[in-house]
């Protein structure tokens, strides 16, 4: 997360670390003047509009609270407001969506019990290994109103499972749709391949297909779940123009793979024609998440405005791994056809599988 011209480092298991920019070395926690009372997760959203920072994190202890939050940007305020899991068990909770009216919080049954928790703290066994996944317990999404953090509905539906959301917007009927990469197969399995990640295979059963949920608030269900263009790849960490968050989209991209293995391939996705577009990596090198980063004109006024002629007019910015010179490079494509604009060799490797976050030079 970037924020007050500051680079700073996230994860579930507490507050962010302020990182040096140019050198990179840690430099201390940020509690945001000690209002923060829980973790910080990874996946901060920032409102386009209103510049306001939404996130969520779980205080934990004997009873474990998930907490939401805003980020005043102007006055650097931090308002917070507990809520319950879904089952009474700690779920593990990273990623969530936000619209122009609320904070849309899927829940899948991926829960650890107090009981396991407690002998984790013990050291009886890691957090994460204490997690497990509960076949007879449907997944939930969680919509939150902005202004308040108060739930305004809690939505059943059939259990998938889930790491990252992609975006969510309002409809003029108000209802919500939210697009999520959801794991084609269990759990379970993809969490033991994690856990041994260096002799282990990613099968096609453990990639994710993109999938759009409609959630109707009014009656509290689902009215339709379909995966969104059929002939896209296997993909995880899907990133849109950011100017679109929370708004109606077109564009979806994503790396890719079309075989057991690592992401081979970068995709574009057309939410509109339902159809897709690839950029395939050279043998040996895989890719990580991209970032779109918006091309700027000198004539431009107003480079935020979120019109769909401009949608995808801009670059994805991404760090490939080359097997081949176990180094890792800077790869830079034109996001309106992935056509290969550029790229930047870096005399070592980063590791696989970061996030990415783009700084503008202000320099």
């Amino acid at each position: 997360m970037y924020y007050k011209n500051q680079l700073y480092a996230l994860c579930e298991g507490g507050p962010p670390i302020a990182i040096n920019l140019t050198t990179l070395e840690t430099q201390s926690k940020y509690t945001f003047n000690q209002q923060l009372k829980s973790a910080f997760s990874s996946h901060p959203k920032q409102d386009p509009e209103t510049k306001e920072i939404f996130n969520l994190g779980i205080s934990f202890g004997i009873n474990c609270e998930l907490y939401l939050m805003k980020i005043n940007s102007t006055d650097n305020s931090l308002f917070t407001k507990p809520i319950p899991f879904p089952e009474d068990l700690l779920a593990f909770i990273h990623d969530f969506a936000i619209t122009e009216k609320y904070m849309i919080i899927p829940v899948s049954p991926y829960y650890v019990s107090q009981w396991d928790l407690i002998k984790s703290v013990m050291g009886f066994n890691t957090v994460g290994n204490s997690f497990k996944w509960y076949n007879n317990s449907n997944s939930h999404f969680i919509i939150v109103e902005k202004d308040t953090l108060d739930i305004k509905s809690v939505i059943e539906v059939p259990p998938f499972s889930a790491y990252h959301v992609c975006n969510a917007y309002d409809n003029i009927d108000g209802s919500v749709s939210v697009f999520i990469a959801r794991h084609k197969g269990p759990r379970e399995a993809l969490e033991n391949t994690f856990r041994n990640i260096l002799h282990s295979e990613f099968t096609q059963n453990m990639q994710c297909e993109m999938v759009k949920y409609d959630l109707d608030i009014n009656s509290n269900t689902c009215t339709t779940s379909k995966v969104v263009a059929s002939d896209a790849k296997g993909m995880e960490f899907a990133v849109i123009n950011d100017v679109f968050l929370g708004r109606n989209f077109r564009y979806i991209y994503s790396p890719a793979v079309s075989a057991p293995g690592y992401f081979n391939h970068y995709q574009k996705i057309d939410l509109l024609t339902e159809k897709s577009i690839f950029y395939d990596l050279p043998a040996g090198c895989y890719g990580n998440e991209a970032f779109f980063v918006p091309k700027k004109h000198k004539a431009e006024t107003n480079k935020d405005v979120a019109s769909p002629c401009n949608e995808d007019v801009g670059y994805l910015l991404t760090c490939i791994y080359n097997s081949n010179s176990h180094c890792s490079e800077m790869l830079i494509l034109d996001a309106t056809d992935l056509s290969y604009v550029g790229s930047a060799k870096l005399p070592h490797h980063v590791p696989y599988s970061f996030h990415t976050l783009f700084v503008e030079n202000t320099t």
